[in-house]
């Protein structure tokens, strides 16, 4: 994960069309985990879903960008 994310940032070599394509895996299940967790307990609530939703946010942009 931190290789695609540097690679994302453009601290590495160019990102290939697989990595792109599995960090867009990746943000869709952290977005659908949002739900479920805003569902769960109060800590779920609280700290794990703006976490996958950040996380979402983050692997988005890289799956996007370049």
């Amino acid at each position: 994960m931190a290789v695609l994310a540097a690679r994302g940032l453009g601290a590495a070599e160019e990102v290939s069309q697989a990595e792109r394509a599995l960090l867009g895996v990746l943000a869709v299940a952290a977005l659908a985990s949002v739900p479920v967790q805003a569902l769960g307990t109060r800590f779920e609530r609280r700290y794990m879903a703006p976490t996958a939703a950040a996380l979402a946010i983050g692997l988005g942009r890289l799956a996007i960008e370049r």
